[in-house]
């Protein structure tokens, strides 16, 4: 009995002497700092229009073009490219000013949306959640003419994904650096005046802030790989050692 304590006292610097260089195995991951890039409060319409928005939303105005946020790529160097972690927080500032010039009923209604389109042109974020916002408003004046009634409202949202397929990670990996464009419009506007008279102006600033990590498996340290040579070599040592430390078998 003292003997098999013994040789599970030699089992267990190994077996913990295993458990250390978790690097070399290869069995965690690390992520890189954030890279986080805005886009300031702008008027809509401005692009250019990713390929796989809904149809009808347009999202290309030749006059209002907002450069592509340019994001470092991850380093193959560092390791193997698990993930790509996107951000994407964004917010919508709606204005309807309502004129009124005789007693009447006059409403308003837009709608806009926004997308995160990568170098190749598809969104990052599939269609049915892209950021939208809807804003409608219904006044009726009877008196006081002309009058001016406006209204602001802001939307504020935010998504998040992990882009994990074979293209996406090459697309994200190598040198420099990897251009994200984003997109902005509002394609509803409808007014309405019960009296056929008076005006309704819509405007719209959309603004964006994008944040991008990396998750990889690091590459191993070159002590991390020795460490694991000589524990894995210390633990056939041990295993030759208890071995000789048995009693024989007794055949009566």
């Amino acid at each position: 009995m003292r003997r098999q304590y013994r040789s599970l006292g030699l089992l267990a610097p190994a077996l913990m002497l295993l458990a250390v260089p978790a690097a070399a195995r290869g069995d965690f991951t690390s992520t890189t700092t954030a890279q986080t890039l805005s886009v300031p409060l702008t008027n809509t319409d401005w692009g250019p229009e990713p390929v796989n928005i809904p149809p009808g939303i347009p999202l290309i105005n030749p006059n209002l073009v907002v450069p592509p946020l340019q994001f470092d790529r991850f380093d193959p160097a560092l390791g193997t490219l698990k993930s790509v972690n996107v951000t994407f927080d964004y917010e919508f500032d709606s204005k309807i000013q309502l004129t009124f010039v005789n007693a009447s009923t006059l409403s308003m209604g837009v709608q806009g949306y926004m997308a995160l389109a990568g170098p190749n042109n598809e969104t990052i974020f599939a269609p049915q959640v892209l950021p939208s916002f809807v804003n409608v408003q219904s006044k009726t004046i009877t008196s006081n003419f002309p009058q001016t009634i406006t209204t602001d409202q802001h939307f504020t949202g935010a998504l998040q994904t992990n882009l994990t397929s074979g293209s996406d990670l090459g697309l994200f990996s190598g040198t420099g650096r990897i251009g994200l464009r984003i997109g902005s419009t509002v394609p509803v506007t409808n007014f309405h005046s019960s009296s056929s008279q008076g005006m309704g102006v819509a405007t719209t600033l959309a603004g964006a802030t994008v944040s991008i990590s990396y998750t990889f498996v690091p590459v191993p340290e070159p002590t991390s790989l020795v460490l694991f040579g000589l524990t894995g070599g210390g633990l056939c040592v041990l295993l030759r050692r208890s071995r000789r430390l048995r009693p024989p078998l007794s055949l009566s």
